[in-house]
């Protein structure tokens, strides 16, 4: 579980951080002080959930929630010192998911956070990024305007390039993925589902070897070519 916190009061991010290492201590926090880069960071790091402050240095939070909304239905939890109502109604209108105020209770935090999850188990079962639209449960990628079909394994292997591109996903954190443990043959493995990958994509893009390069020795980078 990755969660983003868009806040530029540290104070604030480290208290939300101890909520999380008490109550959801496996989940994975990371953060920005400005609005401009909370929104690359969505796109960037495929958050499960957002804590945006209204109050940024650069813009507003209202500016941040409609950028993420161009392009991410990721749930988004207002966390703010204002209260007033029209804040709320318009947070809400533009896409919040729910509202806090500040001060705010640590395990408060918490349940407002799963209930968002749970009312969002559809969303995360669908990955997007770029020109690619994974869908996890049927099991087929929409890339350039084509529907393909994927293996259980493809599909994990894709889930893992997508949720790091740009990075180099390694043969043990894919092993780790598809198997939740590593043996010998496995890297030979990872090599003919990245191919049968590339051959399913070929049908839509001739330079898969360019979008998915190999790092020798490594893994796999899923490079952003568009």
């Amino acid at each position: 579980m990755k969660v983003l916190i868009i806040e530029d009061d540290q104070a604030i991010i480290k208290c939300i951080r101890m909520a999380f290492q008490v109550g959801w201590g496996s989940a994975e926090i990371i953060s920005c002080g400005l609005g401009e880069e909370g929104i690359k960071y969505v796109e960037l790091e495929n958050p499960d959930i957002v804590i945006l402050d209204l109050g940024l240095p650069d813009i507003s939070g209202l500016e941040v929630l409609e950028g993420i909304r161009l392009f991410s239905d990721v749930p988004v939890i207002i966390l703010t010192v204002r209260s007033d109502e029209q804040d709320i109604v318009c947070s809400l209108e533009t896409g919040a998911n729910d509202y806090i105020t500040k001060p705010f209770k640590q395990m408060e935090l918490l349940a407002r956070v799963k209930a968002c999850l749970r009312g969002n188990t559809s969303n995360r079962n669908i990955f997007k990024q770029g020109p690619f639209e994974l869908n996890i449960i049927m099991r087929k990628v929409f890339y350039n305007g084509k529907w393909i079909a994927l293996t259980p394994s493809e599909t994990i292997v894709l889930q893992c390039l997508l949720r790091s591109i740009g990075k180099t996903v390694s043969y043990s954190e894919l092993s780790h993925a598809i198997w939740k443990d590593e043996y010998d043959g496995a890297k030979s493995t990872i090599k003919v589902y990245i191919k049968h990958i590339r051959e399913k994509l070929e049908v839509c893009n001739k330079n898969t070897e360019e979008l998915i390069s190999a790092v020798v020795g490594v893994g796999y980078t899923l490079n952003k070519t568009w």
